[in-house]
């Protein structure tokens, strides 16, 4: 393999490594997105889940205490409850995602980065072995042509 074939595949690396970056800051977006949405929905039910709970409340400490109204208070509060229960897990996994994606954004960072130092060094080697041709090839025009006199 040539230097400049060299050049030309860490260039190509180097390109597909930053389209693997794009697309990893692209997910970590996405993965973003879908936390921020998550925790958007985790503070609503949390709402709804104190809403019900002083519903509960104020039903429980009545003068008139109606069991049937105590007991479909305490069945919101336990459906609510467990709508709360979903929400941070579902929170929790967005988490987990969005770290998984930090990760691959790091990681793609770092190659990218390596893919690029790697060109430069297969650029600036083909430069000197052009450089080198060029000053050999001037040596034996030089030496040819002082050969004919």
């Amino acid at each position: 393999m040539n230097h400049r074939s060299k050049w030309i595949d860490a260039r190509e690396i180097a390109i597909i490594r930053q389209l693997q970056l794009q697309r990893a800051i692209s997910d970590a977006a996405q993965a973003r997105s879908a936390l921020d949405a998550e925790h958007a929905r985790q503070r609503e039910i949390e709402a709804a889940h104190a809403t019900h709970l002083d519903a509960w409340r104020s039903a429980a400490v009545r003068e008139s205490l109606s069991p049937v109204l105590l007991a479909n208070c305490s069945a919101a509060v336990a459906a609510i409850a467990s709508q709360r229960d979903d929400a941070k897990r579902s929170v929790d996994k967005r988490l987990a995602e969005m770290e998984t994606a930090r990760r691959t954004l790091q990681q793609g960072d770092r190659l990218a980065a390596s893919a690029r130092q790697r060109e430069s060094q297969a650029e600036k080697h083909h430069r000197r072995m052009l450089d080198e041709y060029s000053m050999i090839d001037l040596e034996i025009r030089i030496a040819l042509s002082g050969a004919h006199r």
